[in-house]
C-alpha cells in the first residue's frame, strides 16, 4: 500500500486537487506529536478509515487549517473519535505507534482531510 501523496515541488504542479482545496498546514493535536508532519492515508477510506497523526482541537472542537492558495479554515470536527482531550502526555502517538493505527470507521473527520490532502502518486484521488 502506497501512503505517500504528491509532492508538489513548484507552484504550477499545485493542480490535483487546487490550491484552494489542498491543506498545507494543520495544527497536530499535542499529544499526537510523535515526528515532523502530520499524517493521514489517503488510501484508507469509508470502514477501513483510521488516524494516523490527530488533529488538534484548539479552536472550539476544531484545527486551524491554512491551504495552497492562503485562505485558512477552522472546521469543526464532527466524529466523536476525533476529539480527544489535551493531556500534553504525547499518549496518543504512543497508542498509534503500539498499535500502528486506531480504525475510525466511516469518520467524517478524515473523509474531509483525506478530500483536501495531496493526490496519490497515481493521481487517482
Amino acid at each position: 500500500m502506497n501512503r505517500i501523496g504528491m509532492v508538489y515541488r513548484k507552484e504550477t504542479d499545485l493542480t490535483d486537487p487546487i490550491p484552494s482545496g489542498l491543506w498545507v498546514f494543520i495544527d497536530e493535536h499535542p499529544d499526537s506529536i510523535d515526528d515532523r508532519s502530520f499524517s493521514i492515508d489517503l488510501s484508507a477510506r469509508g470502514e477501513r478509515a483510521y488516524y494516523v497523526s490527530w488533529p488538534a482541537n484548539f479552536h472550539n472542537m476544531g484545527a486551524t487549517v491554512a491551504f495552497a492558495d492562503g485562505h485558512a479554515e477552522t472546521p469543526r470536527w464532527k466524529d466523536p473519535s476525533t476529539y480527544h482531550d489535551n493531556l500534553y502526555c504525547g499518549c496518543l502517538s504512543s497508542y498509534a505507534k503500539s498499535s500502528f493505527f486506531t480504525v475510525s470507521p466511516n469518520n467524517q473527520d478524515i473523509a474531509w482531510l483525506q478530500e483536501r490532502s495531496a493526490a496519490r502518486q497515481s493521481g487517482d484521488r
